[in-house]
């Protein structure tokens, strides 16, 4: 792992180099925006942060009318890596939601997962993954489910795990359909986990629970007691929380708990997920509701890794659009983002808060430009800096990913 000292010292050296490359800073923003290694024309960014401390960011770029790529690199501070492809094709299921990802593992290895078509039908694709050591050559495609339906499968959750990760996904084999199983008339949509080897092998496989909502983010991550998995759940009476089910050696998956009582009843589903950070014993978990047409976003902490969560902080409550991020800058305060409204229109906003439930400061991330398309925001946290990746209009009226970051001490 990289000395501490010598890698705050190196961040800051080489981010006064980016700030120049990327321009002055938005005077209503609170973040930075940084030059990419992105294209023009890209997007569904995903962001990760390894043990040593690097940013890794992953995109997808398309390769004319009817192909795409997934591209990644790591920034270590001071400048970014070439950029590398992980995966490349046609057929791709490229969607604002379900986001591919490249996710650093800490022996340097990496996996990467991404969707393809299964069928003629809208939403019938399957996850795809992949494996590299050397950051540079891949190994063939194997994927974490064999059911063959031409349903969906996407949403991936996944977390470095044993020699590989743990990876969860919305799995639509029991939908009878290439839908989102929005009527009762469908089957049910299931969250499914795996644990994947390197080598694509599978073990540990289960269903953690057995009826979802049908096309919401999932995340996990690794707290003091284990694996925690966060998603929106559903009930025959389509009410649509967030539940977590918490992942140990010894037990297995837990059964779903739900974080809070919202009694969010939606009769489709609101893509609009979760997202859960953790910090030894603490955990933050923030998401969007729109129960009793009072639509706000919420985060609630754990205090012990992530069995139970106190009562949630309402964060907005001026009809935000949600798609909230999380991330523990120390264990003492989190910072929350989601997508909402201001003077300007559609905004990026933040807010810093503790576990007690006192904010501690609120801000803008970023200003959305008018015709910027729908897109999931993604929030990452390496040492002394939060970053965030989205994709925004250009002038051009082409979508292109960008990223900024903010020192919090």
């Amino acid at each position: 792992m990289l000395n501490r000292t010598f890698f705050c010292l190196l961040m800051f050296s080489g981010l006064l180099g980016l700030y120049s490359c990327a321009g002055a800073p938005d005077k209503s923003s609170d973040f930075i925006l940084m030059e990419t290694p992105a294209g023009d024309v890209s997007g569904q960014p995903m962001l990760f942060a390894d043990p040593d401390g690097k940013l890794w960011m992953s995109w997808v770029e398309p390769i004319g009318d009817s192909a795409h790529r997934l591209l990644y690199s790591s920034f270590d501070g001071e400048n970014w890596a070439d950029v590398q492809e992980a995966a490349r094709g046609e057929n791709w299921f490229v969607n604002w939601a379900d986001l591919p990802g490249v996710i650093p593992l800490p022996d340097g290895s990496l996996f990467a997962w991404y969707l393809v078509r299964n069928s003629g039908n809208t939403y019938g694709y399957d996850i795809h993954m992949r494996s590299s050591t050397d950051w540079i050559n891949w190994s063939g495609a194997f994927s974490p489910h064999h059911d063959g339906t031409p349903t969906q499968h996407g949403f991936v959750g996944a977390h470095p795990h044993g020699d590989g990760i743990m990876a969860a996904w919305l799995d639509g084999r029991e939908t009878g359909s290439g839908g989102h199983a929005h009527g009762q008339s469908e089957g049910a949509m299931t969250l499914r986990a795996a644990q994947i080897r390197k080598d694509g092998s599978l073990s540990k496989e289960i269903a953690v629970d057995e009826f979802v909502c049908s096309c919401c983010p999932t995340d996990m991550v690794r707290t003091s007691e284990g694996l925690l998995l966060a998603y929106r759940d559903r009930t025959p009476d389509e009410i649509r929380d967030i539940s977590v089910s918490l992942y140990t050696e010894s037990s297995g998956w837990s059964s779903p708990a739900t974080v809070h009582h919202d009694g969010w009843e939606i009769r489709a589903c609101p893509v609009n997920g979760p997202s859960v950070a953790a910090m030894d014993e603490t955990v933050v978990i923030s998401w969007y509701t729109g129960a009793d047409e009072n639509h706000t976003v919420k985060a609630a902490f754990s205090k012990d890794g992530g069995r139970t969560f106190e009562s949630p902080v309402v964060l907005d409550v001026n009809r935000p659009i949600g798609r909230a991020g999380a991330i523990l800058t120390d264990s003492n305060t989190a910072l929350v983002t989601w997508q909402g409204y201001g003077e300007t229109g559609q905004q990026i906003k933040y807010a810093q808060l503790t576990p007690e439930g006192k904010l501690v400061h609120e801000g803008i991330a970023a200003v959305i430009p008018a015709g910027t398309p729908p897109m999931t925001p993604k929030l990452a946290h390496n040492y002394e800096n939060a970053w965030l990746a989205w994709v925004t209009r250009t002038d051009e009226g082409t979508n292109k990913v960008q990223l900024a970051l903010k020192q919090l001490h």
